[in-house]
């Protein structure tokens, strides 16, 4: 199970790296809309076809989120809330306090570029808070100090750095876990049925950026609580690959018929579905798998994919705005859709690799105390090393 889980994490953390990608060089056209503009299908399906396929990594993370926190037994959920605190909240603060200052040091050195890259650092206004916030002393005390904070915990904006709100809503979900632990243990099959229906209609809950992590992570704490629960997914792998493709090609292409065009009828619905399936489909997949091989690797550097996510963006985008004028042709953009995120990966894993090695004290803060061993635990009960948390 734990080598399951681990090769499952780093999978989908690096099909996170495809989501975050954005636009083809080239092209206006927003991945995220479907294939509006059938001038340039091939590139463009690609790109957006590959961001709807790991569409259910947030569901699938959030539900081992849920599993591996009600799984043990051997400890109270004040316990578990402070494991949290130091394998969660404090690495992400460290990251995104990084990145801030980052963001502040190229602020300094390309003042004519912020305005065409601000939106490689965040998804809205969060960049602008941020750069407000440490123009020290460019907002006197306490302003500034509000700002900064804001930022940090993104309660007005997505974070500065955009795959942080699963974090944001990962924690307050884990807050709440004092009333789901009950709530589920008794009512269990009552719970997720409204649960689910409430996450169908589309309604996002105060201070949370998406419903998608309390309701998967009931998932897995239902999972978890009621081991009786979990049955075999029906169907073979094949069956579940056919359904994806339908779905995730339905959503992609059938914008560029409707009226106005790029819309899409029943949009939150139909991608639930793609993120259902998902999950079936990468579980399925994973487990599939030999255990030597493609997932042997997986496992191998599980463990840093804490770091990879953190790490990840805006560091794809980057590279991606330094790459984009090389790029020429639909061959180019396949090219550069393909290699960009593969190596961001890459320096990302290479980097965890390093500072283990040589920074080994540093590495554990920034990965959640993780540490990257040489060669994987087979120890079915070492959870704590690819859990993530």
């Amino acid at each position: 199970m734990s080598e399951h889980i681990a090769a499952l994490r780093l999978l989908l953390i690096g099909g996170l790296v495809f989501v975050h990608y954005g636009p083809l060089p080239g092209s206006q056209t927003n991945p995220f809309r479907g294939v509006a503009d059938l001038s340039n299908a091939l590139p463009e399906t690609l790109n957006s076809a590959t961001l709807y396929l790991f569409f259910s990594a947030v569901p699938l993370l959030s539900i081992l989120s849920g599993y591996l926190f009600f799984h043990s037994r051997t400890q109270s959920i004040s316990q578990r809330l402070k494991r949290r605190a130091r394998t969660i909240a404090l690495p992400s603060l460290l990251w995104l306090l990084l990145w801030l200052l980052l963001a502040r040091l190229f602020a300094e050195l390309f003042p004519t570029a912020l305005a065409s890259v601000s939106h490689y650092w965040t998804s809205g206004a969060g960049v602008q808070a941020a750069l407000t916030a440490t123009q020290w002393p460019g907002l006197p005390w306490p302003e500034g100090f509000r700002a900064l904070v804001r930022w940090l915990n993104a309660t007005t904006a997505h974070p500065m750095v955009v795959q942080f709100w699963f974090i944001h809503d990962l924690l307050l979900t884990l807050l709440a876990t004092p009333l789901i632990r009950p709530l589920l243990s008794r009512w269990p099959r009552l719970m997720l049925a409204a649960l689910t229906l409430f996450w169908l209609s589309g309604l996002n809950p105060p201070l949370l950026f998406n419903f998608q992590v309390p309701f998967f992570f009931a998932c897995g704490a239902a999972l978890a609580l009621h081991p009786d629960l979990a049955r075999p997914l029906p169907g073979p792998l094949w069956a579940w690959a056919l359904a994806m493709a339908v779905l995730v090609l339905g959503r992609v292409w059938l914008p560029a018929w409707q009226t106005p065009v790029g819309s899409m009828p029943l949009e939150h619905q139909w991608e639930c579905l793609v993120r259902l399936c998902g999950v079936g489909l990468f579980h399925r997949t994973v487990q599939a798998w030999p255990p030597q091989g493609f997932k042997r690797h997986l496992v191998r550097w599980s463990p840093a994919a804490f770091f990879l996510f953190a790490f990840h963006y805006p560091t794809v985008r980057v590279l991606k705005w330094l790459t984009d004028a090389w790029v020429a042709g639909p061959i180019g953009q396949v090219v550069h859709w393909l290699a960009v995120p593969l190596a961001t990966i890459a320096l990302g894993l290479a980097l965890a690799a390093l500072l283990s090695r040589h920074w080994p004290r540093g590495f554990a803060w920034l990965n959640g105390q993780r540490t990257l061993a040489a060669r994987p635990s087979r120890n079915p009960n070492t959870v704590n090393a690819v859990e993530g948390q």
